[in-house]
This record gives structure tokens, C-alpha cells and sequence, in this order.
């Protein structure tokens, strides 16, 4: 049996893991696009009878609920973002600014001036020497493999008629492995130089032509770049394994030179039908290697293709298509569906179904009192139940429906054809479960769990008592936020839910209006499992005000945001599960009043997000991977992708390109663009992970599609991990194993914000 003392040992290391994960997130905002607003611009509050929350102190805002709740006229956008994804346009490929060629020249009593670019060399002999080494242009790092076909292809002008000479050589020793002579002309013409590797591996391996030319008269040539062809198909060149959106940016990944070019071959005729300069050559800490990239984001033509760089070296085939991810968001919704709690899921899981889990009365802790807490998510690999990372799942998949509500189906899960899209149902199933977690004075318990993590059983058999843990505020204040954007979201297909939402989300606020302290407690000595800990309710607070000022019309909410902000302007940032802040700031940003009614205030928070997207547009360009990531923490991949969710927010509210495009790049990494070369999403690419961290398919010996796992974790939080050598670079401390839960377990948050992000680029 596996050992289970994992979240325990996780979750209290918190400075370093789960709190970094989500600080070091740099969080990254949801955006939506123009659809029908759901609830009035201003309406005004009116009171309710005596069994509704008291009012909060006269400072604030009344939060008496309204009496009914209508919705506005349907040309009234839900969102406003005055730059709209149809309108992206990809940029141009620069071959010049970042190019270096890796061509070396030498001259032995030899004089001769040579223009390298990254398609061609122009040569000027002025005096040629005694002997064809006497000047010659070499390249050396190639590999030669055991027994493989080599095939060079070049072209080549000369203004005069004359020899010139390739070499293959052992660059190590400078034997000469095989050599060829081709006469010139003034005519441009292709040539070809053929040979067999011998029976060792030889990874420095040199291209060598000789130009030298004894008693010739000053002339030129053109030698037109090389291309090799190597049959071994060392796949080393860095790609997304699934594909590329027609109209996005399109980047791949070179782990050292690979030469001064790359062609982008097609599949199916074995024609090269793009070609770029191989640009970069930084040095990247996190990975330990000196990587180069190529840009071919102007190939827009649908097909099946793979890259291969001058040096022979290849990708894995990938699509470039309309929808490359079809199938992919609605399977990572399908996750959150197999982690419900408290429902048999055998009728429609299949292999991995379960009956009725977790059902019993829980007990709050510290008392004899019972309540009913069935239903919601499990979290991860575990079956605990917490609000904090619930109230971030469900942000995220009410924010991607915001942005794009046409693009979600209602055909797949357990309520298909209802007339309600899969992803409102999803969400609404936690927020069923989180009502449930409210307590009579508005207050939110932080977790429901059992007191200990149990072994590797099906959520059925995990009989243990049922402990509810502590109200405190910062599972209140990120209660209270995402309940006000439920009820804008919901109101359209139910306006009672909606209302109850709304209604929820009051009683929350009074709640923290009446405990202004943060409070966040850790688990008792007791109880041990997991343990999401945050030093600051804040953003929760801000994402609150934000949300209720959009959903009434007040303006006193937005005053306390601002107030909240001018305190602390940290408030504002991110969107992981310790940083709600900017879920509020997007809502003000993409909300046609804001601007209008407070455009200083509008124009600061527009500020804050974009001083975020740069500093993640700064740590994108210092990778080699163009990762927007300082640090690989727990859920790296977690934080990675709520990143590019914040740049796509930038991208909103600025049109400017670089923001979509990097945000883009971090969808790459997780789909195998990356050190490791593989997929962090189960069922989706060449190599993706097999061995997830998860006591549901464990106990079932079961795998699913469309899984992403916490990914590399530079401190070695694990068995399994922490057999890897200490100075291993930090983006390859990964395991593909179920007893590596620091790095290869799942959780409902992490498969959230794949499916806003998703939703956002494609």
C-alpha cells in the first residue's frame, strides 16, 4: 500500500509549497466575451422581509438582497472588451534580430570576407591560399549516430567555374568520415552528399566546407544553407505534441544550436512548406540548458507537420488546425464530474464509478453538532473537501463561460440535455455543496474532510467521521465573491438559484463586515489532513466588493474596493486560490460602467493588471521555454497556467499581442513544449503521465484523459523525488509516479484553470 502520509507533509510545508504554488502564480485573471447581461447596470436594493441579514454598519454599503431580480436588455454586453479575439493577427517572424549564426570560419594564409545569414553565406575570396582548408566554413555539434543515413541537400553559385569540397568529421579527433567535391558555376544549383555513420555513436560531429582556391582570381560565391537529413529522427526539437491554433503564435524549442535554420515539413508529401532562422541562445538556470527557438506563427494552412532543424534533428508530428484541442476542454471538465462527492457516479463513470461517498453527518469540530456537508468536489488525490480551492474551481469555470458562452455544450456528464451547458452544471454542483458549508451567522467552514488521510480505497469505502473545521475569513471572503458571480452567471437559467446565490453572498459580506480581522486557522493537533493555508483575506474581500458592486449598481461597494486597494494594492493581483483579487479587477475592468463612472480608478486598475503581464512577459523571455514562471514549486503547472490566463486579461483590455501570444506559449508547455518533452496532461500527447497521484484511480487501477498534474517541484517534496540528485535543474524534479504527490497529483483547481485557459486561447 502506498504510503498516505503525503498531504500532511504537503500542505504543512506550506511556506514552501502550497502557498508558494499560488503566490508565485503571479495569478492570472479570466476574461469574457460580449454576451447578454444577466442582471440590472444599477438596480436599486430594495428591503426584504425580517428573515434576511442584518444590515451591515452604516460605513457600508446596505446589504439588504433585492426583492426580485431582472434582467436587463439583451443588447446590454455581460462584458465589455473593447478588443475582440477575432481580430488577433499573427506577427511576423523576425529572422534578424535575435540570429547568431553557429557557422565558424577559418583562414590559413588565406584572405576572404564572409556574410553569414540565416539562409544563406556570400563568400568573397579575395586570395584563396595554397589549399581548399585554407578557408572553410564549418559547423560542428551534429550528430552522427550509429549506423545512420546521413543525406545533405545545399545550393550553391559561383562567379567563376571551380571546385569546392564537404567534409563529414569527427570534430573531436578531425578524421575525416566522408568527403565529397562538387564543381561550381554561375548558375545556382542543388547538390547532395550521402554517407553511412559508422558503427559508434558520435554526437560532435562536424560539416566542413573547404573553399580555399590556389591561383584563382578574386570572386564570389553563394553557398545556400545546408539542410540534413538524419534517419535515426532524434526527436530533440521542442513542440506542443497536440498542435497549434491556425491564427495563434507558434514557437518551437531547440535544447542547444541546432543550427541556423529550421524547416517546417509537411507529413503527408514530405515537403518543406515554412522556413525560419533559429534565433535565441539563452542560457536558461531552470533548465540547465542553453536553448535557441523558431517562430513559425505565419503557417496558417491546416495539415499534419513536423519541424527539423539544419542539424538533422526533429519534432514530433503536430496539427495545425482550427480546434487542435477538440475533445481536450471537455475532458478536462469530465475531471471535475469524476471528483464529485457524495453521489453514485457509477451509472455514468464506468470503470471508475463509485457509490454515494462521504454522506454521513459531520461533525464541527469542537462540539457535538452535526450538519450536512454532502456533495461538492473531492479536492485532489485526496477526499478532502476545501473552500478555498472549491471557490477558485468554480471562478474559473464561471469566468470561461462568461468569456465565451457559445462555446460550451450540454451533452456530455451526468445532467446532458437538461438545457443547461456542462460547465454551469459542474459549477453548480460545488456551489450546491457550498452552501452547505455556510454557517447560520454567514460565516464559511474552510474544509470537510476525515481526520486522517485514509489508504488507497474507493471514496465508497473511505467510512472514517465526517470533521467540519473553523469559520474564518478567508474562506469567507472568496465564498462571498464567487457566489456574487454565480448569481450574474446563473440568472439566465435559473433565477432562483441565482438568487440564492445572491442571497448567500450578502450574508457572507455582512459576515466579513462584521469580523474586519483575518483570520485563517491550521489544523488542529489531531486532525490530520490537508491544509490550505492564507496569510491575507484582502483579495477575497476586494474580488467580494467588486462582484456586488457589479451585481447592484452600488457604488458604495466600489468605494470599499478602493479604499481595500488604496491599503493594499496587492488586493488587486492574481488568480490563484490565495490571490481572488483579480477576478474582482477583471470584472470592474470588462464592466462598461467602471470606466465611465471612475476612469482614474479604472485606469489604475488597468495599471495593476498590466504590471503584472509584464513581469510575467519578462519571465517568459528569460526561458527557453517561454514560461511565465520565477519558481517550480508545488503546482507549477497550476501556476503556469493561471498565468496565461492573466496575460489573455491583458491582452482584453490593451489588444496588444504579446500578452495572447504568451499566454498562449504557457498552453505549449503543458502540452509538451517543454525541458521534459512531454505532455502534463493525461491522455493528450506522445508522453503524458500515466501514474497520476490520485486515490480514486488508484483504488481503481484506472486511468482517465485530460488530467493535468502539479508538474516539477524543485523542492523535493516526496519519496520519489527526493532520490533525484540535488542539483538537478528545477524544471526536471518530475516523476511519473502515483507516490510522487508533490509532483503527479491532480486537483479540481489546476483542471479549472486548464479549462479557462483553454477557453481563452482557442
Amino acid at each position: 500500500m502506498i504510503s498516505m502520509s503525503n498531504k500532511k507533509r504537503k500542505l504543512s510545508a506550506r511556506g514552501r509549497r502550497i502557498i508558494s504554488a499560488a503566490v508565485i502564480t503571479s495569478a492570472v485573471l479570466l476574461g469574457l466575451v460580449t454576451v447578454p447581461r444577466f442582471f440590472h447596470d444599477h438596480p436599486e436594493p430594495t428591503p426584504t422581509p425580517a428573515d434576511t441579514a442584518e444590515p451591515s454598519p452604516s460605513a457600508s454599503p446596505s446589504a439588504a438582497p433585492e426583492e426580485t431580480d431582472k434582467p436587463v436588455p439583451s443588447d446590454v454586453p455581460l462584458m465589455s472588451i473593447p478588443y475582440s479575439k477575432v481580430g488577433y493577427q499573427p506577427a511576423e517572424a523576425d529572422n534578424t534580430t535575435l540570429f547568431e549564426s553557429g557557422w565558424a570560419v577559418l583562414t590559413d594564409m588565406a584572405d576572404a570576407t564572409v556574410d553569414i545569414y540565416y539562409d544563406n553565406a556570400v563568400i568573397m575570396v579575395n586570395y584563396g591560399g595554397d589549399k581548399p582548408e585554407s578557408i572553410n566554413i564549418h559547423r560542428d555539434g551534429i550528430p552522427y549516430p550509429s549506423g545512420a543515413d546521413i543525406y545533405v541537400y545545399f545550393e550553391a553559385s559561383c562567379a567563376i567555374d571551380r571546385e569546392i569540397s564537404l567534409s563529414a568529421v569527427d570534430a573531436d579527433t578531425g578524421e575525416i568520415l566522408h568527403r565529397e567535391t562538387y564543381a561550381l558555376s554561375a548558375e545556382r544549383t542543388g547538390y547532395e552528399f550521402t554517407f553511412t555513420c559508422g558503427k559508434k555513436n558520435l554526437w560532435n560531429g562536424r560539416l566542413q566546407f573547404d573553399l580555399g582556391a590556389p591561383n584563382t582570381d578574386p570572386h564570389s560565391m553563394v553557398i545556400y544553407s545546408p539542410r540534413i537529413v538524419n534517419s535515426a529522427d532524434l526527436t530533440t526539437v521542442k513542440t506542443n505534441h497536440i498542435g497549434y491554433t491556425r491564427y495563434m503564435q507558434k514557437r518551437c524549442t531547440f535544447p542547444y544550436d541546432a543550427g541556423d535554420l529550421f524547416d517546417v515539413i509537411d507529413a503527408s508529401t514530405g515537403n518543406i512548406v515554412y522556413s525560419g532562422a533559429i534565433v535565441g541562445g539563452n542560457t536558461d538556470d531552470s533548465t540547465g540548458e542553453n536553448n535557441c527557438w523558431g517562430d513559425f506563427t505565419t503557417l496558417n494552412d491546416s495539415g499534419e507537420y513536423y519541424i527539423r532543424a539544419q542539424i538533422g534533428v526533429v519534432s514530433h508530428h503536430f496539427v495545425i488546425t482550427d480546434d487542435p484541442f477538440s475533445g481536450l476542454r471537455e475532458d478536462a471538465l469530465s475531471i471535475l464530474s469524476l471528483q464529485r462527492c457524495g453521489t453514485d457516479t457509477s451509472w455514468w463513470a464506468g470503470a471508475i464509478g463509485h457509490g454515494a461517498c462521504h454522506t454521513a453527518p459531520a461533525k464541527i469540530y469542537g462540539s457535538e453538532q452535526t450538519i450536512d456537508v454532502s456533495g461538492g468536489w473531492h479536492d485532489a488525490g485526496d477526499y478532502g473537501r476545501y473552500m478555498k480551492t472549491g471557490a477558485k474551481a468554480v471562478s474559473d469555470l464561471l469566468f470561461a463561460y462568461m468569456y465565451d458562452p457559445g462555446s460550451f455544450k450540454d451533452e456530455r456528464g451526468p445532467e446532458a440535455g437538461n438545457g443547461v451547458p456542462d460547465i454551469l452544471d459542474e459549477a453548480r454542483y460545488e456551489l450546491e455543496w457550498m452552501f452547505k458549508m455556510q454557517g447560520p451567522d454567514g460565516g464559511i467552514y474552510n474544509t470537510v474532510m476525515t481526520s486522517s488521510f485514509p489508504g488507497t480505497v474507493d471514496p465508497a469505502d473511505d467510512n472514517g467521521d465526517l470533521v467540519v473545521l473553523f469559520t474564518e475569513s478567508t474562506s469567507t471572503s472568496d465564498f462571498a465573491g464567487t457566489m456574487a458571480a454565480a448569481a450574474e452567471v446563473f440568472w439566465k437559467y435559473d433565477p432562483e438559484f441565482s438568487h440564492k446565490c445572491y442571497l448567500a453572498s450578502l450574508d457572507a459580506y455582512n459576515w466579513l463586515m462584521s469580523n474586519p480581522d483575518h483570520t485563517n486557522y491550521t489544523n488542529p493537533e489531531d486532525i490530520e489532513g490537508g491544509l490550505y493555508l492564507d496569510d491575507s483575506d484582502l483579495d477575497g474581500r476586494f474580488y467580494t466588493y467588486m462582484a456586488l458592486w457589479r451585481r447592484t449598481g452600488d457604488h458604495d461597494y466600489l468605494t470599499l474596493a478602493k479604499e481595500l486597494y488604496a491599503q493594499d494594492p496587492t488586493c488587486a493581483d492574481g488568480i490563484s486560490w490565495t490571490s481572488f483579487g483579480g477576478y474582482g479587477r477583471y470584472l470592474f475592468l470588462t464592466d462598461a460602467r467602471g470606466k465611465d463612472e471612475d476612469p482614474a480608478f479604472y485606469q489604475e486598475m488597468k495599471n495593476s493588471l498590466l504590471r503584472e503581464a509584464d513581469e510575467l512577459i519578462r519571465m517568459s523571455e528569460s526561458s527557453g521555454y517561454q514560461t511565465a514562471l520565477h519558481n517550480y514549486a508545488w503546482g507549477s503547472n497550476g501556476s503556469i497556467t493561471d498565468n496565461g490566463v492573466l496575460l489573455t486579461m491583458a491582452y482584453d483590455v490593451t489588444g496588444i499581442q504579446k500578452y495572447q501570444q504568451t499566454a498562449v506559449e504557457q498552453l505549449n508547455y503543458l502540452l509538451g513544449k517543454n525541458v521534459l518533452d512531454r505532455s502534463f496532461i493525461t491522455g493528450y500527447g506522445r508522453q503524458y503521465p500515466h501514474y497520476v497521484h490520485s486515490r480514486l484511480l488508484q483504488s481503481h487501477k484506472a486511468s482517465v484523459n485530460g488530467a493535468l498534474v502539479g508538474g516539477p517541484d524543485a523542492y523535493h517534496e516526496d519519496p520519489v523525488t527526493a532520490d533525484i540528485p540535488l542539483d538537478t535543474p528545477p524544471a526536471l524534479n518530475y516523476a511519473d509516479d502515483s507516490e510522487s504527490y508533490s509532483t503527479n497529483e491532480i486537483t479540481i483547481y489546476w483542471n479549472s484553470a486548464l479549462i479557462h485557459l483553454l477557453t481563452r486561447v482557442e
